[in-house]
């Protein structure tokens, strides 16, 4: 079994990685709040995809703290439910102001993605209403047109979405 020094150490090293991921997820979130600005749906989807890869990362890097944080408990003989908060209070004194400061760190920046997280769900909220508001108008529109059900009624054999008159 690894020595409690290896392991707090560890610990260390996942809340930093946790850190990193957070810092990482900011940068994407801010990258997809200029997308939802710009109407860019390319960038919304790299970057939807990039946010799916860091929470997959964060999920694997937090159960691996709490599994090492639970060793911790384990060869310091603390027994009921274990975080890495309280294991915090019980690692060597070197370690325990750097654990500490990580988690500190963890909190702010998870403060952080969480407000990014929320302009962009009203962002993308706003924008799904004004999609929403443009498709009842078309459907309301007394006129046939290439959206409505009528649409094969059209005045005109012309393509009306094509820009060729010739098509």
């Amino acid at each position: 079994m690894p020595a409690l020094e290896e392991l707090t150490d560890a610990l260390l090293e996942c809340l930093r990685e946790v850190s990193d991921l957070l810092d990482q997820g900011i940068t994407i979130a801010d990258a997809q709040r200029e997308a939802l600005i710009a109407s860019d749906a390319e960038k919304i989807a790299v970057t939807c995809t990039s946010y799916q890869e860091i929470l997959r990362r964060l999920a694997q890097t937090d159960e691996r703290a709490a599994a090492i944080a639970a060793r911790i408990a384990d060869e310091n003989g603390i027994e009921g439910e274990v975080d890495v908060e309280s294991v915090a209070d019980t690692v060597d004194s070197s370690f325990s102001p750097l654990i500490s400061a990580e988690l500190v760190r963890i909190s702010a920046l998870a403060v952080r993605l969480r407000e990014a997280n929320d302009i962009n769900s009203t962002l993308l909220s706003n924008g799904l209403d004004i999609i929403t508001t443009c498709l009842r108008i078309v459907a309301n529109d007394p006129e046939p047109t290439v959206y409505s059900s009528q649409a094969s009624m059209a005045g005109s054999s012309v393509n009306i979405l094509s820009l060729d008159s010739r098509v």
